[in-house]
């Protein structure tokens, strides 16, 4: 299976977990890891998981490119105050 082909068939199974979990706010990225862990098994067993397929609905508005990017910790990316 293509590197491509790969990340499509994990971004798939995490939104299904997404969508299963009722569509929770935030950025997603423990499903994306568990979709990413039980492809790996998937791979190594060769037997699949059963994951439901998206909604249609609701999978055509899902901009699934990307996999979710990891939180930052508080206070990343802030810039220091000047003193005086």
């Amino acid at each position: 299976m293509s590197n491509d082909s790969q990340e499509h068939a994990i971004r798939e199974k995490a939104y299904a977990k997404w969508e299963q979990a009722g569509c929770p706010s935030g950025d997603g990225i423990h499903f994306w890891l568990e979709a990413e862990k039980e492809f790996q098994l998937t791979e190594a067993t060769g037997t699949a998981l059963d994951t439901p397929a998206p909604k249609a609905s609701v999978a055509s508005s899902f901009r699934a490119v990307d996999p979710p990017p990891l939180k930052l910790n508080k206070g990343a990316g802030q810039s220091r105050k000047k003193a005086g």
